[in-house]
């Protein structure tokens, strides 16, 4: 796991590779090898890792929120609610699983049903910052800006590396450049993480710009 919690998740996928080869019967090793390909947003090669992480071992909740994750990440919600519910009745006091269940509600545009399950997930966790932040983007698209900004402001309290929408309540986006692969532009709900393979197949040393905040643009760039 040390590379995959450095951000090298090539070479986790490489570990975990190896782990599989050795004992195909590990379903850790599966649901892993899942998580790092999720991260490097191979969803299609997550589901499959997280398929057999689940043929193996049924009760592997996490397996299910990973698979229920990458089916988000092809906007297949209802697929994705349906594996949070899994998680959900395997342990009903996974917050993130609620919180997952809650944004995949948000893509169908089901935003009360969002909201529910992101206060379950506060309520479970309240440190869980996107949990909030996620409520206020959708507080945002209902109108609601009070309520919005508070969800903003805790989510921002708690992880201050979260990006702060615009005054005019433009979500922030993420722009990855001086990249082999074409340019892309994610909002939180589409599913943006900073979790990028570095290098590129180039050579190139991709960097990941920060814009559309109330803030001056960032760039972060893998050392």
């Amino acid at each position: 796991m040390v590379y995959g919690e450095l951000g090298q998740f090539q070479k986790a996928i490489a570990d975990y590779d190896e782990a599989i080869r050795l004992d195909p019967t590990d379903a850790e090793a599966y649901y892993n090898r899942g998580l790092a390909y999720g991260k490097l947003g191979q969803h299609q090669r997550a589901i499959e890792d997280s398929n057999e992480a689940i043929r193996l071992n049924p009760q592997h909740a996490l397996a299910y929120i990973n698979r229920g994750l990458a089916y988000a990440g092809l906007g297949q919600h209802q697929l994705a609610i349906q594996d949070q519910d899994q998680a959900i009745r395997l342990d009903p006091e996974l917050a993130l699983a609620y919180a997952n269940r809650g944004t995949a509600y948000a893509g169908l545009g089901q935003y009360q049903r969002a909201i529910q399950d992101l206060d379950e997930a506060i309520r479970i966790d309240p440190q869980l910052a996107l949990a909030y932040y996620d409520r206020g983007v959708i507080y945002g698209n209902l109108g609601q800006h009070q309520r919005e900004i508070q969800d903003y402001d805790e989510a921002i309290r708690i992880d201050p590396c979260l990006p702060r929408p615009t005054s005019t309540g433009a979500l922030p986006t993420l722009t990855l450049v001086s990249s082999s692969e074409p340019l892309k532009t994610m909002t939180r709900l589409s599913g943006w993480t900073l979790s990028l393979p570095w290098p590129t197949a180039t050579g190139a040393i991709p960097t990941l710009t920060l814009a559309n905040t109330s803030v001056p643009s960032r760039t972060w760039m893998k050392p």
